[in-house]
């Protein structure tokens, strides 16, 4: 943890909805599934959130989805703290 910043922020998707703080960040495309979140740490902070068909991240302001951004990221993996996205190939 240390000196690296993080995103601080309490973030819930309801329905089709993501709120951070209480507050509507952005529309998500309906939820198949539970979503899972993943905090990055770094320069730059994001979080990683997934339903398992739809992945977004966000730096805290903008929310961009990973499926319609680059369509060949295909999952995201996280071993021992290190997180990062697959691309097929």
């Amino acid at each position: 943890m240390g000196d690296r910043p993080a995103i601080g922020a309490l973030y819930v998707v309801a329905g089709s909805n993501l709120y951070k703080n209480g507050v509507l960040l952005s529309a998500l495309t309906v939820p198949t599934a539970q979503f899972k979140f993943q905090q990055i740490r770094g320069v730059t902070p994001m979080l990683v959130l997934g339903d398992g068909k739809n992945a977004y991240y966000t730096d805290g302001t903008t929310v961009t989805n990973i499926n319609t951004h680059d369509a060949d990221f295909q999952r995201r993996s996280c071993l021992g703290g290190l997180t990062w996205m697959e691309r097929s190939m």
